[in-house]
């Protein structure tokens, strides 16, 4: 698939996505930030949704003056027949008026199966799986494919499986993939700006603002943006290798396997921290719990270290008060730490 292409694909999507009951603000905070990316995201979206208004006018059509339409399945872009039936309400033919409207549908067509034809339309494009997570909470899913993904808290993720492709779209959060192989299939990920080609193997990817990682345990893995050139720009993940991107900016370090399972330990509930900030560590289990702890400067700057439960934030503070001698004021909403 060509950038071109992943772009066009990634309008597609947002502007399925915002005909569902359930889009929220965040959602349209994340079409709103692509859109911004830049000039081809924008002109992708506004002549996608120009296509979009057009198809939409066939059912006003329908409704005003009796035009019958025949749409293919929600999953095809077959033609549509048009009938010349449209009346007047007195019953009478109106061919100025029938010609008029005939033509307006069949345009709006040839809109629609220009958008198919562009984005290279396979079936259930639009109708891609949703996987999601409320704050706080963790869930495991199977694949169709045997795949298994772990979501960690607050995670957004949707997963298309047909029998030429696997694709996956990191919306928010993050998660914990084992890939089963298929050399058939490739398994290619979203998020952000990067795209993510996995080899068979085991990995994990966070997306948090603005900011990617994406952190291999087995096998390998191919990381690139998705706004370049794909083949100047592309980096080779292999085990215990880190990659964490920054727009078109990406720097791989080296972890121990012990450093990879402290990276992990959110799969099992914890945190592990080590020579952390007490900033970095308060933002960490502000993912997790409904009562923000919030570090003043005095104690931002204390270096922590040990294992935590991530749901339990009141345990947590009481050991800074006992290790550190910090002082806490609860409210209703959040807790002050301070020295």
């Amino acid at each position: 698939m060509s950038i071109a292409e992943e772009i066009e694909t990634r309008a597609a999507r947002y502007l399925a996505r915002r005909e569902d009951p359930d889009w929220s603000k965040e959602d349209q905070a994340s079409l709103d930030a692509w859109r911004r990316e830049s000039t081809a995201h924008e002109v992708a979206y506004l002549r996608l949704e120009h296509g979009w208004r057009k198809v939409g006018r066939l059912s006003v059509l329908r409704r005003t003056e009796g035009t019958q339409i025949t749409l293919g399945s929600q999953t095809d872009c077959d033609p549509v027949a048009v009938s010349s039936d449209t009346r007047t309400s007195a019953g009478a033919h109106r061919p100025g008026v029938i010609q008029q409207h005939a033509v307006a549908a069949i345009a709006a067509m040839l809109v629609l199966v220009l958008v198919c034809v562009s984005l290279g339309w396979q079936r259930n494009l639009f109708f891609a799986t949703q996987y999601s997570t409320q704050r706080g909470v963790q869930k495991s899913i199977s694949l169709r494919d045997g795949s298994r993904v772990d979501l960690n808290t607050d995670t957004n993720l949707k997963a298309q499986l047909s029998t030429k492709a696997r694709t996956v779209w990191l919306d928010r959060g993050e998660a914990y993939f084992e890939v089963v192989q298929d050399q058939t299939r490739p398994f290619v990920l979203y998020a952000g700006t990067h795209r993510v080609d996995v080899l068979g193997t085991k990995f994990s990817v966070r997306l948090n603002d603005g900011f990617l990682r994406v952190t291999v345990v087995e096998g390998r893995v191919r990381v690139d943006p998705t706004q370049s050139d794909r083949a100047r720009n592309a980096v080779l993940l292999t085990s215990g290798q880190v990659a964490t991107t920054n727009g078109a900016s990406m720097l791989v370090v080296e972890k121990s396997a012990r450093r990879l399972a402290d990276e992990l330990s959110w799969r099992r509930g914890a945190l592990v921290f080590d020579h952390t900030t007490l900033a970095e560590a308060a933002a960490e289990f502000n993912r997790y719990g409904h009562k923000e702890l919030v570090i003043s400067d005095d104690a931002a700057d204390v270096a922590i270290g040990g294992s935590f439960q991530a749901a339990n934030v009141e345990a947590f503070v009481q050991l800074l008060n006992q290790a550190f001698g910090l002082h806490a004021k609860e409210y209703e909403d959040k807790i002050q730490i301070s020295r």
